[in-house]
């Protein structure tokens, strides 16, 4: 009796260091699948980033909205300030939460809207206008509706002078530019 009683301890012992086992196992799959979706949002953030920093290259260049900071570029002509710059890729973020096209209908990838924004310091865009308006006059209230949710845009930094800036903003199915 005794030893079937030593045996049975030792079945237990022996089941709960296997699933102790796998327990630890699973959490460290789960802790890698977390760091893997961490590493995936955080590659696309930056891509994000990336492009709106392009982006705000561009838009300062066709807006000539730059802070007090910028020279002459080799490219260009114009070098963007980095906190404009950052300041772009903040507003870029901001409207990028609303952007969402619901699937009424397939989109189609060369659709496009470009806008004009009038952004006053405190964030509040005061004007909007088409530059170039798409053809599907859907997409083309989504843009409106887009902007709407995003105001107001986040303030200016204190380094940016200027009481009022003129952003461009190019809308693509999935993307802003």
């Amino acid at each position: 009796m005794l030893r079937d009683k030593l045996l049975a301890e030792n079945n237990v012992k022996q089941a709960k260091d296997t699933a102790e086992k796998a327990l630890a196992d699973s959490d460290k799959k789960a802790k890698g699948a977390v760091d893997s979706l961490k590493q995936a949002l955080m590659a696309g953030q930056q891509l994000a980033a990336r492009k709106a920093a392009a982006g705000a290259s561009t838009i300062a260049t066709q807006t000539g909205a730059g802070a007090g900071g910028t020279g002459g570029g080799a490219s260009s002509g114009i070098t963007v300030d980095e906190n404009l710059r950052r300041y772009l890729v903040a507003v870029n973020s901001k409207i990028q939460e609303h952007w969402v096209l619901p699937d009424l209908q397939n989109w189609k990838e060369n659709i496009e809207a470009i806008v004009i924004i009038r952004v006053r310091r405190d964030g509040v865009v005061v004007e909007s206008t088409f530059k170039k308006k798409s053809d599907n006059i859907f997409f083309n209230q989504f843009v409106e509706k887009t902007l709407k949710l995003s105001s107001p845009l986040p303030p200016f930094p204190i380094t940016l002078n200027q009481p009022e800036m003129e952003i461009g903003l190019k809308f693509r199915p999935g993307e802003i530019f």
